[in-house]
């Protein structure tokens, strides 16, 4: 093996080598960003939480839209149907589930109650 090829095949062996580290900073990345996630969504829920419980009136009182409008106006950012469905089952809410969000949900948007400011995500219009 000439010195050209030797020097091809150290090459190939540090760039499969670089590769492998990369593939494993990789994952490692996607494994903090999703462990970040799951912290914010659960700070997130405690906030929530936390303002409803110093509401007078409990989740449970209150007529599904009003329930869903507490949770959003108690929210910190847009919540998904799933979020608010969890945020409902947290307060006592047991029997929420998301296809019936999902339709009072509509019916709020087109109340103007609540809007959609990205896809799947909404969140309570200014004064209610």
């Amino acid at each position: 093996m000439n010195d050209l090829e030797q020097q091809l095949s150290e090459l190939e062996s540090e760039l499969a080598e670089a590769t492998r580290e990369h593939a494993l900073l990789n994952a490692r990345i996607m494994g903090l960003r999703a462990h970040r996630d799951a912290l914010q969504q659960i700070l997130d829920q405690q906030a929530v939480s936390e303002h409803v419980e110093r509401d007078e009136t409990p989740l449970t009182a209150m007529s599904k839209s009003a329930a869903i409008v507490a949770v959003l106006r108690a929210a910190v950012a847009p919540m998904t149907i799933r979020e608010i469905v969890a945020a409902l089952q947290e307060a006592g809410r047991l029997s929420e589930n998301y296809n019936g969000v999902s339709v009072y949900l509509q019916t709020l948007l087109s109340e103007g109650r609540v809007r959609r400011p990205e896809r799947g995500h909404y969140v309570v219009e200014q004064g209610q």
